[in-house]
């Protein structure tokens, strides 16, 4: 291995003999590509950032044993309080089935509980003691993760935000259109 590292230096090692490298002889050297740098689309970006957050959020919260989606729902119900799931759903552009599952999963951890109202059709979203108490700690890791985030970054979180909100109201468009071309 030593003798490899020697033969690709710019100057021979001292034991081989070889005059050292002048402008005249170079001497062997090692061709660095640098490293690439890739244009990526904003659905990339995005995409990567999500993965990404996600990571570094279940990370943080892995003493809770909740998935980073687990995570932003009971927040969720911490700051909106007693939502439908209707309109958690929608705050969270979650499918149905999604939105089921995610709720089934908290009911059986005891951090949320389902109750129907007047209209037995619509079913709200409450947390229990147990689930105020994760939502707390899950908040507060939140908040400091996003803290971080736009102290790395050089954007301001309404840039961020006004990017969502465009990408929300195109996908908002393109649902009304399929629902009319049906």
């Amino acid at each position: 291995m030593e003798t490899f590292l020697a033969a690709m230096s710019p100057e021979p090692a001292p034991s081989t003999g070889l005059a050292s490298a002048s402008a005249a002889n170079p001497g062997p050297t090692i061709a660095t590509a640098p490293a690439p740098t890739f244009q990526r689309s904003l659905p990339a970006l995005l995409l990567v950032g999500h993965l990404e957050m996600r990571r570094l959020l279940e990370q943080r919260l892995e003493a809770t044993g909740l998935n980073a989606l687990e995570a932003v729902v009971i927040r969720t119900l911490l700051i909106n309080r007693n939502p439908s799931i209707g309109d958690l759903r929608e705050a969270l552009a979650l499918p149905a089935s999604t939105a089921t599952h995610v709720i089934d999963r908290l009911c059986d951890r005891g951090c949320v509980r389902r109750e129907t109202g007047f209209d037995r059709r619509v079913v709200f979203v409450r947390l229990s003691g147990v689930g105020a108490e994760v939502a707390r700690m899950v908040h507060e890791t939140i908040t400091a993760l996003d803290r971080e985030v736009y102290a790395t970054a050089d954007a301001q979180p309404r840039h961020l935000t006004s990017v969502v909100d465009a990408i929300e109201l195109l996908a908002s468009r393109e649902r009304r259109l399929a629902i009319r071309g049906r």
